[in-house]
């Protein structure tokens, strides 16, 4: 996919609703289908307009799977930070936070499924999900909770173990085995031992549920 960012459109209500629409409708299939697997006229067809109004939106299907993850992914990782910004310990931060979003996922599946593949994936948008978790990293460091290179490998190796934690629940799997494990995974690579990164797992996973 190319990884140009589309300019800003401004549009009258009337066109803006139908460009919303084709949103809410590719993030519906998206989120059956998988983005791949879902073509222009699948979106056309449900959403009852023309390939024409489509193109006139948007310029391809990249174009839009573009729009429709930065408009879910700022949404959710907003929401996240504005939950875990108030603690302190980069080692809470990090396991609260991985189990926050195993457990959005299932409570809406459409942003799960997309934020699985786009933690999955590479690109501007993916290496601005890591931007927030760096400055935590940073900070375990410094700290001396953490005992890990920062380099980007590091970031696309935690996005690939949080994506796979998402599929998981999203796939049927036990939800508080999986926050536990990917807690801990998180912790250990960022290298916490086993018994203070599952003591932080823990700790996360009374917070999320008192």
């Amino acid at each position: 996919m190319s990884t140009t960012v589309a300019k800003p459109v401004k549009l009258g209500p009337k066109r803006a609703a139908t460009r919303q629409h084709l949103i809410e409708t590719a993030i519906s299939i998206f989120a059956e289908k998988g983005i791949e697997k879902t073509s222009v006229l699948e979106i056309t067809q449900k959403a009852s307009v023309s390939n024409g109004t489509f193109y006139y939106h948007f310029k391809d299907k990249d174009v839009l799977v573009k729009e429709v993850r930065s408009l879910l992914m700022t949404t959710f990782i907003d929401e996240l930070h504005a939950k875990i910004d108030t603690i302190d310990d980069p080692r809470l931060k990090i396991a609260y936070g991985i189990q926050w979003m195993t457990r959005k996922a299932i409570q809406s599946r459409e942003l799960g499924w997309i934020t699985a593949e786009t933690l999955d994936a590479t690109g501007p948008l993916r290496l601005n999900t890591s931007d927030r978790m760096h400055q935590d990293v940073l900070s375990g460091i410094a700290k001396g909770y953490f005992n890990v290179d920062p380099i980007p490998l590091l970031y696309d190796i935690l996005g690939r173990v949080s994506s796979l934690s998402l599929c998981a629940v999203l796939n049927g799997d036990d939800v508080t085995k999986v926050c536990l494990f990917g807690a801990e995974q998180h912790l250990r690579m960022l290298g916490v031992d086993a018994k203070t990164a599952r003591i932080f797992a823990i700790k996360a996973h009374e917070t999320l549920t008192p």
